[in-house]
């Protein structure tokens, strides 16, 4: 949204169901929780771009960065589970998770 809330100025596409969205401190990624697809979009924020996508459980929901931006914690809610993911491993580091 702009500054002042009237319009719709960026749009960009993510997983499935997106549903929760948390930015790092700096500013420079946003990530967003995708319920049905159960993935971790990660944008660069100045690219307006998915960066990578990272495969966490099963229906994700909220999230949350840590202060120092080295983790993301991620709910679960059809697991019943908090998944907890390092920020700074390169998005082929998540390949073989699921």
């Amino acid at each position: 949204m702009s500054q002042t809330g009237e319009r719709v100025f960026e749009t960009i596409l993510v997983g499935d169901g997106p549903h929760s969205v948390a930015a790092a401190r700096d500013g420079s990624r946003v990530y967003v929780t995708n319920f049905h697809s159960a993935t971790v979009s990660v944008i660069d924020a100045a690219a307006k771009a998915v960066t990578s996508t990272i495969q966490a459980g099963v229906s994700l929901y909220g999230i949350a960065v840590s202060p120092d931006g080295e983790r993301l914690y991620v709910a679960d809610t059809r697991s019943s589970a908090l998944a907890m993911i390092e920020t700074l491993r390169r998005p082929r580091d998540y390949a073989d998770q699921g």
